[in-house]
């Protein structure tokens, strides 16, 4: 399961079972662009912007190894 989220006109995609990718939809172009990705890769995790600058990711679950994640990890929006 990946996780979606709207941000202002951007559409971000993070992670999801077995990746850590992480994309950004540009509707003006009608494509996605790969950005950096995930430093871990989870899936089940929450997610949330704070100060319209951060997304967070919080925990989750790593498929391959089998283990729930006690990490967190965020992008800076800005320079996307």
């Amino acid at each position: 399961m990946m996780f979606i989220i709207s941000f202002y006109d951007k559409i971000i995609c993070l992670s999801g079972d077995f990746n850590n990718k992480v994309e950004l939809y540009l509707e003006s172009e009608k494509k996605w662009i790969e950005l950096p990705e995930m430093k871990v890769e989870r899936s089940n995790f929450c997610s949330c912007i704070i100060k319209d600058k951060y997304i967070f990711a919080f925990f989750g679950y790593n498929n391959p190894n089998k283990t729930y994640l006690d990490s967190i990890e965020y992008f800076d929006i800005i320079k996307i």
